[in-house]
Protein backbone atom coordinates (compact mmCIF):
# COMPACT_ATOMS: atom_id res chain seq x y z
CA UNK A 1 0.00 0.00 0.00
CA UNK A 2 2.93 2.57 0.71
CA UNK A 3 4.55 1.71 -2.60
CA UNK A 4 0.97 3.02 -4.60
CA UNK A 5 1.22 6.63 -2.65
CA UNK A 6 5.17 7.13 -3.02
CA UNK A 7 3.91 6.34 -7.02
CA UNK A 8 1.33 8.70 -7.32
CA UNK A 9 3.33 11.15 -5.19
CA UNK A 10 5.87 10.84 -8.03
CA UNK A 11 4.05 11.21 -10.81
CA UNK A 12 2.38 14.49 -9.25
CA UNK A 13 5.80 16.09 -8.16
CA UNK A 14 6.56 15.27 -11.93
CA UNK A 15 3.54 16.64 -13.12
CA UNK A 16 3.96 20.02 -11.09
CA UNK A 17 7.73 20.39 -12.17
CA UNK A 18 6.48 19.92 -16.00
CA UNK A 19 3.23 22.29 -15.67
CA UNK A 20 5.48 24.89 -14.12
CA UNK A 21 8.39 24.22 -16.78
CA UNK A 22 5.84 24.96 -19.13
CA UNK A 23 4.41 28.31 -17.43
CA UNK A 24 8.29 29.75 -16.84
CA UNK A 25 9.42 29.28 -20.52
CA UNK A 26 6.18 30.50 -22.06
CA UNK A 27 6.04 33.83 -19.86
CA UNK A 28 9.80 34.10 -21.37
CA UNK A 29 9.05 33.21 -24.53
CA UNK A 30 6.77 36.15 -24.99
CA UNK A 31 7.66 38.49 -22.72
CA UNK A 32 11.19 38.08 -24.88
CA UNK A 33 9.27 38.45 -28.14
CA UNK A 34 10.25 35.20 -29.18
CA UNK A 35 7.48 34.31 -31.85
CA UNK A 36 7.99 37.89 -33.10
CA UNK A 37 4.68 39.17 -32.00
CA UNK A 38 3.98 42.59 -30.15
CA UNK A 39 0.49 42.66 -27.55
CA UNK A 40 -1.34 43.72 -30.36
CA UNK A 41 -0.70 40.77 -32.66
CA UNK A 42 1.03 42.56 -35.38
CA UNK A 43 4.61 41.54 -36.33
CA UNK A 44 7.31 43.44 -35.08
CA UNK A 45 8.53 44.11 -38.68
CA UNK A 46 5.59 46.29 -39.58
CA UNK A 47 7.55 49.11 -37.98
CA UNK A 48 10.38 50.22 -39.96
CA UNK A 49 12.31 48.72 -43.03
CA UNK A 50 14.75 45.58 -42.14
CA UNK A 51 18.47 46.17 -42.26
CA UNK A 52 19.02 44.01 -46.13
CA UNK A 53 16.55 46.82 -47.45
CA UNK A 54 18.93 50.43 -47.93
CA UNK A 55 16.65 53.49 -48.90
CA UNK A 56 19.44 56.28 -50.12
CA UNK A 57 19.10 59.34 -52.38
CA UNK A 58 17.42 62.86 -51.82
CA UNK A 59 14.11 61.51 -50.61
CA UNK A 60 14.54 59.90 -46.64
CA UNK A 61 12.43 57.32 -45.88
CA UNK A 62 10.57 59.20 -42.88
CA UNK A 63 9.80 61.43 -46.00
CA UNK A 64 7.39 58.50 -47.76
CA UNK A 65 5.69 58.56 -44.44
CA UNK A 66 4.87 54.73 -44.76
CA UNK A 67 2.24 53.25 -43.46
CA UNK A 68 2.58 49.89 -41.65
CA UNK A 69 0.90 48.44 -43.73
CA UNK A 70 3.16 49.35 -46.86
CA UNK A 71 6.46 48.97 -44.60
CA UNK A 72 4.83 45.36 -44.03
CA UNK A 73 4.30 44.91 -48.03
CA UNK A 74 8.06 45.54 -48.18
CA UNK A 75 9.50 43.81 -45.32
CA UNK A 76 7.69 40.79 -46.68
CA UNK A 77 9.24 40.91 -50.20
CA UNK A 78 11.99 41.31 -48.62
CA UNK A 79 11.76 38.34 -46.47
CA UNK A 80 10.91 36.19 -49.32
CA UNK A 81 13.61 36.61 -51.53
CA UNK A 82 16.49 36.95 -48.81
CA UNK A 83 17.65 33.75 -49.86
CA UNK A 84 17.85 35.05 -53.18
CA UNK A 85 18.66 38.19 -52.48
CA UNK A 86 20.23 39.22 -48.96
CA UNK A 87 20.85 42.88 -50.03
CA UNK A 88 18.20 45.36 -51.88
CA UNK A 89 19.70 48.73 -52.08
CA UNK A 90 16.90 51.62 -52.66
CA UNK A 91 17.75 54.80 -54.28
CA UNK A 92 15.13 57.70 -54.26
CA UNK A 93 14.91 61.18 -55.44
CA UNK A 94 12.10 63.63 -56.59
CA UNK A 95 11.58 63.76 -59.78
CA UNK A 96 11.95 67.25 -60.26
CA UNK A 97 15.14 68.45 -58.61
CA UNK A 98 14.49 71.44 -57.16
CA UNK A 99 11.13 70.76 -55.93
CA UNK A 100 10.83 71.03 -52.43
CA UNK A 101 10.81 67.82 -49.92
CA UNK A 102 7.48 67.46 -49.48
CA UNK A 103 5.95 64.24 -50.23
CA UNK A 104 2.23 63.72 -50.88
CA UNK A 105 0.25 60.49 -53.19
CA UNK A 106 0.82 61.96 -56.40
CA UNK A 107 4.75 63.40 -55.90
CA UNK A 108 6.73 61.66 -58.64
CA UNK A 109 9.58 59.97 -57.60
CA UNK A 110 12.68 58.70 -59.61
CA UNK A 111 13.33 54.56 -58.16
CA UNK A 112 16.14 53.07 -58.72
CA UNK A 113 16.69 49.56 -56.85
CA UNK A 114 19.85 47.43 -57.07
CA UNK A 115 19.27 43.68 -55.98
CA UNK A 116 22.53 41.85 -54.63
CA UNK A 117 22.85 38.29 -54.14
CA UNK A 118 25.45 35.98 -52.38
CA UNK A 119 27.00 34.86 -55.58
CA UNK A 120 28.19 38.19 -56.64
CA UNK A 121 25.68 39.22 -59.34
CA UNK A 122 22.89 41.96 -59.11
CA UNK A 123 19.74 42.64 -60.80
CA UNK A 124 19.25 46.25 -61.57
CA UNK A 125 16.23 47.91 -61.87
CA UNK A 126 15.74 50.52 -64.98
CA UNK A 127 15.39 54.07 -63.24
CA UNK A 128 11.49 54.35 -63.05
CA UNK A 129 9.22 57.44 -62.57
CA UNK A 130 6.71 56.64 -59.83
CA UNK A 131 4.29 58.21 -57.89
CA UNK A 132 4.31 58.22 -54.15
CA UNK A 133 1.36 55.90 -54.03
CA UNK A 134 2.47 53.45 -56.27
CA UNK A 135 5.66 53.31 -55.48
CA UNK A 136 5.31 50.49 -52.65
CA UNK A 137 2.91 48.21 -54.95
CA UNK A 138 6.45 49.11 -57.78
CA UNK A 139 8.64 48.11 -55.42
CA UNK A 140 7.48 44.84 -54.33
CA UNK A 141 6.95 43.90 -58.02
CA UNK A 142 10.32 44.56 -58.93
CA UNK A 143 11.28 42.15 -55.94
CA UNK A 144 8.90 39.65 -57.39
CA UNK A 145 10.37 39.83 -61.09
CA UNK A 146 14.13 39.97 -60.41
CA UNK A 147 13.86 37.26 -58.11
CA UNK A 148 11.87 35.06 -60.94
CA UNK A 149 14.36 36.34 -63.57
CA UNK A 150 17.54 35.64 -61.43
CA UNK A 151 16.90 32.46 -60.45
CA UNK A 152 16.21 31.30 -64.37
CA UNK A 153 18.76 32.73 -65.37
CA UNK A 154 20.87 31.22 -62.20
CA UNK A 155 19.67 27.44 -62.97
CA UNK A 156 19.48 27.63 -66.63
CA UNK A 157 22.09 24.76 -67.93
CA UNK A 158 23.29 26.40 -71.05
CA UNK A 159 24.41 29.02 -69.02
CA UNK A 160 28.45 28.63 -69.07
CA UNK A 161 29.78 32.26 -67.03
CA UNK A 162 29.23 33.59 -64.05
CA UNK A 163 25.98 36.13 -63.72
CA UNK A 164 27.49 39.53 -63.11
CA UNK A 165 24.86 42.01 -63.36
CA UNK A 166 20.84 41.51 -65.12
CA UNK A 167 18.68 44.41 -65.89
CA UNK A 168 15.38 44.58 -65.20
Amino acid sequence: MGRKKSKSNAFRATFVIVLLLLAVGSVMAFKTDLFGLQANGQSKYSKELLSIVSVKGTVRIDDLHLSKKEILKINRAALKHRSVFPEVNVSLNMSDKYAPIEIEKESKLKLDMVLKSDEGGEVKCWSRTVTRAGLVTLMVQSMNKAAIEFVHYRDSPDRSKKLKRLYI
